[in-house]
């Protein structure tokens, strides 16, 4: 991940046990993100921990769950 990022990459890996079934949306992967945007850099780092968010998709629209 550290080669990768932070950019524009999202990694695709398979979710490990204990993950809640909402978050997976069904699935059983995740993707995982390092923004190139230092102030959420900043904010992931004072957290210390991972941080679950929707997708990018808009408002009432359905989770992406596949690739285009």
């Amino acid at each position: 991940m550290d080669a990768l990022g932070p950019g524009p990459w999202t990694i695709i890996t398979p979710a490990a046990d204990g993950w809640s079934s909402t978050a997976l949306a069904g699935g059983d992967t995740v993707g995982v993100r390092m923004p190139p945007v230092p102030t959420l850099q900043a904010v992931l780092t004072e957290l210390g921990a991972p941080l679950a968010a929707s997708s990018a998709n808009r408002h009432g629209d359905p989770s992406p769950t596949t690739c285009a």
